[in-house]
């Protein structure tokens, strides 16, 4: 359908409506299909982010960071502001996160 034939049907429309309605929805499907990126803390085996590359693209292990021997607590922060999913293998992880 042709910006002329959506104004026919819908006269109360400018071409500028139009434009401001499919900017918005391509924005919203691009946040929308973000893919999922992991970040692996020290523990988790170095073959796992090879493997998963294909289903998480840009995954990356803290050494990726610089962040070697570092906690949680300074892992999660990067994490956030970098939009990746810690993927931990600490078994006290659920707890801490819970207690943030």
């Amino acid at each position: 359908m042709t910006e002329d034939e959506i104004i026919s049907d819908f006269p109360e429309l400018t071409k500028d409506d139009i434009h401001a309605c499919l900017s918005f929805a391509a924005d919203r499907k691009k946040k929308l299909s973000a893919p999922v990126k992991l970040v692996f803390d020290q523990n988790p085996s170095f073959k796992l982010s090879p493997i998963l590359d294909f289903i998480f693209p840009g995954s990356k292990y803290a050494k990726d960071f610089g962040l070697t021997g570092n906690d949680d607590d300074t892992i999660c922060p990067l994490a956030l502001e970098r939009s990746f999913v810690i993927v931990p293998k600490d078994s006290n992880f659920l707890h801490q996160s819970l207690l943030r």
